[in-house]
């Protein structure tokens, strides 16, 4: 800035405009990238959810439950990848989309008929955390919440009984082919 107005290239008003444009530009970045994330939200969401739901058999056991999550998914994933719904979304895009509703709606499902405590928890934390206010949206607290919710996922169980499956599967267990089949296809 000080060899800029020692050589009087530009004059400190016409800087101050520059820099305050960049900062601008940058804002509408983040804002555009953030917008971009929801439909990966939506996965980090509904992936865990759909696994664990096919291994034990969530669909069957709770037909209107999963079909439930599946049309609420699908209204967001569209809301997700409408530019024109992505642009009602305003400043705040996380907080102001669907996310909330597929949280909440997801930890039910963990809470009631998966019998997950833990994992629902996590997803409250998760939850509150983009519902709250920008000034309380810091690193350190997501942090806490990310570590938490890595150990109650426990996804090496999850990958065990994936492998399971696809053993099964090999050696021409016809039913744990098609569970193979619809948890990772």
């Amino acid at each position: 800035m000080r060899n800029y107005l020692k050589e009087g290239s530009i004059t400190k008003e016409e800087f101050e405009k520059y820099e305050n444009r960049k900062i601008n530009y940058l804002q509408q970045a983040v804002e555009k990238l953030s917008k971009g994330l929801l439909l990966i939200y939506a996965g980090i969401i509904l992936l865990p959810f759909m696994i664990v739901a096919e291994m034990s058999n969530f669909g069957i056991k709770h037909p209107r439950e999963m079909q439930e999550i599946i049309n609420n998914a699908r209204n967001y994933i569209k809301k997700s990848v409408s530019l024109k719904e992505i642009e009602k979304l305003g400043h705040e895009p996380i907080k102001e989309s669907n996310l909330k509703e597929l949280l909440e709606l997801t930890q039910r499902n963990y809470r009631r008929y998966l019998g997950n405590e833990g994992i629902a928890k996590c997803l409250k934390s998760v939850e509150n955390f983009i519902t709250s206010s920008i000034k309380n949206r810091k690193w350190e607290p997501l942090w806490e919440i990310v570590k938490k919710c890595e150990k109650l996922f426990n996804l090496s169980q999850l990958i065990k009984e994936t492998l399971q499956l696809f053993v099964k599967c090999i050696n021409n267990d016809k039913e744990s082919c098609r569970k193979f089949k619809r948890c990772c296809s």
